[in-house]
C-alpha cells in the first residue's frame, strides 16, 4: 500500500481513465483529478457523486441534488439526462455498460441532513438519455458494479449490510433480485458497504464501518485488506490491477457525526498487487559495494509471471479489418496505455503474409491470473463482444535477452 493523494474531505465515485484518477468530493463541493499532471481540485456549482466514463471517453457525473446526469465540460457537468421525473431522493453512485447505458442509484433520502428513511431505487439511463426506474425498494443503494461480462448488476445496500444482484436484461431491465453477499456474515458484523467495484472474480467492497476492503463473491470472502482506523468509502481498479481506495479519517468521532459536521479528512491509498517487470528498475549492490552476478539477476527477473492473452474472433468474418474498424482506434489507445503503464510486453496479429483472420496474441505482465483476466476484460474488441480473450500463464524460458547496464546510476533496461 502507498499514499496516492490527499486533501479530500469525502471521496466518492473514484474512476481511473487514461492514466489519471478522478474523484468526486461532495463534502468539499467539487471534483479532484490528476489528469492535468498534478493533483488538483475544481469547485462545482452543482455537486457530483457517482462518476463513469462513457464509450469514447466522455466523463458522466450523477449530479446529486439536481437529479440529473451531466457531461464534464472542464468546469462542471453540462446537460445529458434529466432524472427528476423518476428520482425521489439525492443521486449516489453510477456505473455504465459497454453500450453506453448507465445505472444510477437514487438513495431515497439524506441521513446526514436528518431526513427520515425511505426506500431507494435504481434508475437506468439509456444511451439516448431516457431515464426509467429499473428496480424499486432498494435499502439505501450505494455502490454499483457490473460483472459477469455485463450480465449481472451488483448493488451495495448499506444499512442492510448486503450486496444484492440483479440479472441485466434487454433495455437495461433488471430482474432476478437475489442475495450476492451477506457482509455481516462473511466479512465482519459491523460491515456496511459503501463503494464497490467489479473485479475479475467477484467484487471489491468498501465496508465503511468495519475498517476493511474485502473481495467477495457468492461463495464468500476471497480476500480482505485492513484500513486501520480509517473508514474505506469507495474504490476502483486501474488496468494494471491496482486498487485505489478513498479512506476517511474522523479523528475519533462517530462517522455520521463527522459527515454531518464536514470534519472528515480523506486520502486515497493505492494497493499494488505485486511488482512487475519494467525496464529501468534499480539494480542494488551487494554488501561489499559490487554489482551482483548478472546471470542471477536475470534469473530473478524471469520469475516475474507473464500471461498470454489469446484474442480470437467471436465469429468468422470475411473482412476482419472492416468488422473491427469501429473500435480500432480505441484498441490502439488501449495498447498504448498498457505499454505506458508497463503491462504490455509483446503483442501481434496471427497473420501469415496478407492473410489474417482477425485474431492475435498479447503477452502481458501481471501479478496473478485474476489480475491478468481483469486487464484482458478491458480490451475494447473483447469488451464489445467482437473477439473472445482467453488468458493463460506464460513464462519466458528461451531466447536472447539484451541487458543494458549503467554503472554510474546502477540502472538497467532489458530488450
Amino acid at each position: 500500500m502507498s499514499r496516492y493523494c490527499d486533501g479530500l474531505t469525502l471521496g466518492e465515485g473514484p474512476r481511473w481513465n487514461d492514466g489519471a484518477l478522478w474523484v468526486s468530493d461532495p463534502q468539499k463541493g467539487g471534483i479532484w483529478t490528476d489528469s492535468g499532471g498534478t493533483w488538483a481540485f475544481t469547485p462545482l456549482a452543482a455537486q457530483s457523486n457517482g462518476l463513469w466514463f462513457l464509450p469514447g471517453g466522455r466523463l458522466a457525473g450523477a449530479v446529486m441534488r439536481e437529479k440529473r446526469v451531466g457531461l464534464w465540460n472542464g468546469a462542471g457537468f453540462g446537460p445529458y439526462a434529466d432524472l427528476s421525473a423518476v428520482a425521489a431522493g439525492p443521486l449516489g453512485d453510477m456505473v455504465g455498460d459497454r453500450h453506453g447505458g448507465l445505472y444510477v442509484d437514487d438513495v431515497g433520502y439524506a441521513p446526514q441532513l436528518g431526513e427520515q428513511p425511505r426506500p431507494g431505487r435504481l434508475i437506468y439511463v439509456a444511451p439516448d438519455g431516457r431515464a426509467t426506474v429499473a428496480a424499486e425498494d432498494v435499502e439505501f443503494p450505494n455502490g454499483l458494479a457490473i460483472i459477469d461480462h455485463g450480465r449481472t448488476l451488483v448493488v451495495a445496500e448499506t444499512w442492510a449490510q448486503r450486496l444484492t444482484a440483479f440479472t441485466i436484461g434487454a433495455g437495461g431491465r433488471l430482474t432476478g433480485r437475489r442475495l450476492f453477499a451477506d457482509l455481516a456474515a462473511v466479512v465482519h458484523p459491523e460491515a456496511r458497504p459503501d463503494g464497490i467495484c467489479a473485479a475479475a472474480h467477484g467484487v471489491w467492497v468498501c465496508t465503511l464501518t468495519a475498517h476493511a476492503v474485502a473481495l467477495v463473491d457468492q461463495s464468500g470472502r476471497l480476500a480482505q485488506i485492513s484500513t486501520g482506523d480509517g473508514h474505506p468509502v469507495a474504490c476502483c481498479l486501474d488496468t494494471a490491477g491496482r486498487l485505489f481506495v478513498t479512506v476517511a479519517e474522523t479523528g475519533g468521532i462517530p462517522l455520521m457525526e463527522a459527515i454531518a459536521n464536514k470534519t472528515l479528512k480523506t486520502h486515497v491509498d493505492v494497493y499494488e498487487p505485486a511488482a512487475t517487470l519494467k525496464g529501468g528498475s534499480e539494480m542494488t549492490t551487494t554488501e561489499n559495494g559490487n554489482l551482483p552476478d548478472l546471470e542471477d539477476h536475470v534469473q530473478n527477473l524471469r520469475r516475474v509471471q507473464l500471461y498470454m492473452v489469446r484474442m480470437d474472433m467471436k465469429h468468422p468474418v470475411d473482412s476482419p479489418m472492416e468488422y473491427l474498424e469501429p473500435h480500432i482506434q480505441e484498441h490502439i489507445l488501449w495498447l498504448r496505455a498498457q505499454e505506458k503503464s508497463g503491462v504490455l510486453f509483446l503483442c501481434g496479429a496471427n497473420a501469415d503474409g496478407e492473410e489474417w483472420d482477425g485474431s492475435g496474441v498479447a503477452i502481458i505482465r501481471a501479478p496473478s491470473l485474476e489480475a491478468a483476466v481483469a486487464i484482458s476484460d478491458t480490451e475494447p474488441f473483447h469488451r464489445e463482444g467482437l473477439r473472445v480473450n482467453t488468458v493463460h500463464g506464460w513464462q519466458m524460458n528461451e531466447g536472447t535477452v539484451r541487458l543494458s547496464l549503467s554503472l554510474l546510476t546502477n540502472q538497467f533496461s532489458l530488450s
